[in-house]
């Protein structure tokens, strides 16, 4: 298979295994893998490091997975420590973020059980990203389903 080929292809699984961050850890985690198996092989450090300092713990994170997973991603440390119900600590991390993307958002939201943040995370994911799908996050957790 031709680099370009594989490159697709780990990209494609690294996206796969997001796709399933509603339905199935264990489906969730094998495409990840998948796609950290052949980044491996294709040295591509950039996407090894967006797997496993951001996807791998965002995935864990979602599904209640925190424990022994770190990160060097302060978002993603501000979200496992919502996960562990340190709210505070996140709230600390978060604090030294700008909070300007939809995600950064839903996180301040869930650290801070602010409904009206989740809300306006959740209308940035579908009016500034016209991503529906990640809108979800904000949407379950602004209903009383949070992380």
């Amino acid at each position: 298979m031709r680099f370009g080929q594989l490159s697709k292809r780990s990209t494609y699984n690294e996206n796969l295994s997001l796709s399933y961050i509603f339905e199935d850890f264990s489906s969730s985690m094998y495409h990840l893998n998948e796609a950290k198996v052949i980044a491996e092989k294709l040295d591509d450090k950039q996407l090894l490091a967006d797997i496993e300092w951001r996807n791998y713990p965002f995935i864990c994170a979602v599904f209640g997975h925190v424990n022994g997973i770190s990160t060097e991603d302060p978002a993603e440390q501000a979200h496992i420590e919502i996960v562990k119900g340190n709210d505070h600590l996140a709230r600390a991390i978060l604090n030294e973020m700008t909070i300007n993307t939809p995600l950064l958002k839903y996180y301040y939201g869930l650290a801070t059980r602010d409904k009206d943040l989740l809300m306006e995370s959740c209308q940035d994911f579908i009016g500034k990203r016209s991503d529906h799908f990640f809108a979800r996050l904000p949407l379950r957790a602004a209903q009383g389903s949070f992380c």
